[in-house]
């Protein structure tokens, strides 16, 4: 079996919250969807789902690998839309986190122009209450509060 269909599999699971709203998602059956967990578990060698007649939820290792596995693929899908993109015109899915005013006030409506010139974008605009760090990984975060937000992982650049 490959992986990465494994991996996002298991993400789907979760997401859906059953092996049958996975099975619909990925066009496939349910069946497939229990050799694909079984066969990811088998080679981590931990259990991820507890399972019964009625509910999937994770256990904590499960819960461990969804966020660090939904990351890497995230990060994988940027690799492969960076390389698609020497050629072509940008592609793939942007990032963007903003405070609440911010992204409600300002960004949101210079969106539309931005999606007209470059089609082939998707936008993924997450929001935080002022002051407040953000939680998922982002290629851009937005705020008039930057040094707030100085640490390892972010780097402070005035727009203007």
């Amino acid at each position: 079996m490959d992986w990465i269909s494994c991996v996002n599999t298991y993400i789907r699971v979760v997401e859906e919250g059953s092996f049958n709203g996975a099975a619909r998602r990925l066009n496939t059956t349910s069946s497939a969807i229990s050799k694909r967990i079984h066969w990811i578990e088998d080679r981590i060698g931990v259990q991820l789902l507890k399972r019964t007649t009625r509910s999937v939820t994770q256990t904590e290792a499960g819960a461990l690998f969804y966020e660090r596995a939904k990351d890497s693929l995230d990060r994988f899908q940027s690799i492969i839309d960076e390389t698609r993109s020497v050629n072509e015109t940008p592609a793939g899915l942007l990032k963007i986190g903003a405070t609440i005013a911010v992204g409600s006030k300002f960004l949101v409506q210079y969106l539309n122009d931005f999606l007209a010139q470059y089609p082939d974008i998707r936008i993924q605009l997450t929001t935080t209450a002022p002051g407040e760090l953000p939680t998922s990984n982002l290629d851009v975060f937005i705020s008039r509060e930057l040094e707030t937000l100085n640490s390892l992982s972010m780097r402070q650049t005035a727009l203007f």
